[in-house]
């Protein structure tokens, strides 16, 4: 790490503090104000300045701190918290054809259903005529020409990625 000389950082500070003073910020709102229009901050060419391949500070804090977490892993085994009758409950309720278990539309629970219920209350949903409505023929094979004519077409540059994403 480079040291910065005492005369360094009273310029550095003196630098920040002109500013931060309402003066010195006034003062060079007035600069540019009264720069010509080509000058001004905002139609600057870009900068062509790229950082050294030399790793930054911050990838090699995380580095040194992966390292370090890496050697002082746990070891300890794991305690189980569920019974091994809670266990087998479990794997016959998951195994259980007649049930359908499915995480809960809001929130972090999980919800069990008995199988028939929910095909019925799907096939409900999906005979309603105020949201749905019935084709005569398969749209999915439309469907699916429509998106590989679209990654033909980005694939040889007709068109953008944004341009495809809107066409999906």
């Amino acid at each position: 790490m480079e040291r910065i000389s005492m005369g360094q950082k009273n310029s550095i500070l003196a630098a920040l503090k002109s500013q931060d003073s309402p003066e010195g910020s006034a003062s060079r709102e007035m600069r540019e104000l009264s720069a010509p229009p080509s000058s001004h901050k905002d139609f600057r060419a870009n900068s062509t300045w790229m950082p050294d391949n030399n790793p930054t500070m911050i990838e090699t804090m995380v580095e040194v701190d992966g390292l370090f977490f890496d050697k002082t892993k746990s070891h300890a085994p794991v305690r189980q918290n569920l019974s091994k009758a809670e266990k087998r409950a479990i794997r016959e309720l998951q195994n259980n054809p007649d049930i359908i278990i499915k995480n809960a539309y809001r929130g972090s629970a999980i919800v069990m259903v008995d199988k028939d219920d929910y095909i019925e209350e799907g096939l409900g949903q999906l005979n309603d005529i105020e949201f749905y409505k019935h084709v005569d023929f398969d749209h999915t094979h439309d469907e699916f020409n429509n998106h590989v004519k679209n990654k033909e077409m980005l694939d040889r540059n007709e068109i953008t990625c944004d341009v495809a994403d809107c066409l999906v």
